[in-house]
């Protein structure tokens, strides 16, 4: 990991219009049967225990990514049943199945609404093949500090080991290279399987949107049915939670956290 600091100039950065817009929902549709067997295969094979229910959710056991498969999970005391970890790609991801059958086209994730969004921002780029997600960059809102570094001012879509108010450092090629100190913020990101019964999407669409509101939460969307997730140090996620852990049960989604993997430039 480089430790060489760039200067701030305005001219290494792509302006704000420069996005080329990636359809994410769409992409992931195309994989999910894929992604499905890949759950099966690991509960064909077993399935792992990893402690209390609060701490599950809240992934403060490790530093895998976890989707909860057909178990009951209680925020306040008993054990989760049979949390599966991901089987795609060995760390387990929402989107390592995604990237590997998209092949070599590159992709650029964007954000349409940044909740950073100012009168000047910055847009830096996060080389996602480090997560197994070859060919796909996402392009990161930031601030700039006094110190030279920057504050990220979006909620991270697919860049793992990063989270809002984080600040980061740059290379001359604009590209993120370091985060050189945590805000202590986390992404929770959720991702809702494609139904036929549009009326029960749409209902469990509108009662997340309103869960984060009544949170006070931060959010950004891609698409009707990928979501990311602020998460301020201490707030109070049960009921999010709860809606959360019945998409899983009832419609197959997937969540995952930012943090399930450290930010790296280089493959592990």
């Amino acid at each position: 990991m480089s430790n060489e600091t760039p200067s701030a100039g305005e001219d290494q950065l792509p302006e704000v219009g420069e996005d080329l817009v990636a359809d994410l929902p769409t992409a992931v549709d195309a994989v999910l049967p894929a992604v499905a067997a890949a759950f099966a295969a690991v509960d064909g094979a077993g399935r792992e225990r990893n402690g209390d229910a609060a701490e599950a959710l809240r992934g403060e056991t490790g530093t895998e990514s976890y989707r909860l498969a057909r178990s009951k999970v209680q925020v306040e005391g008993a054990a989760v049943e049979n949390p599966v970890r991901c089987a795609n790609g060995g760390h387990g991801t929402i989107f390592a199945e995604m990237s590997r059958q998209q092949g070599a086209q590159m992709q650029y994730i964007v954000h349409e609404d940044p909740v950073g969004r100012a009168e000047s921002n910055y847009i830096a780029q996060a080389d996602l093949a480090p997560f197994d997600l070859d060919g796909q960059i996402e392009q990161l809102w930031l601030l700039p500090e006094e110190d030279g570094t920057y504050g990220v001012a979006c909620i991270p879509f697919m860049t793992y080991g990063l989270a809002l108010g984080d600040r980061v450092r740059l290379s001359p090629e604009s590209r993120v290279v370091e985060v050189v100190r945590a805000s202590g913020h986390r992404v929770l990101r959720t991702l809702l399987r494609p139904s036929a019964d549009a009326e029960r999407l749409g209902r469990s669409i509108k009662l997340i949107k309103n869960s984060i509101k009544e949170s006070g939460l931060l959010s950004e969307w891609q698409g009707e049915r990928f979501v990311a997730i602020d998460v301020p140090p201490g707030v109070d996620m049960s009921l999010l939670f709860a809606l959360l852990q019945r998409e899983v049960d009832e419609a197959g989604a997937y969540w995952e956290w930012a943090d399930a993997m450290p930010f790296s430039t280089t493959r592990s």
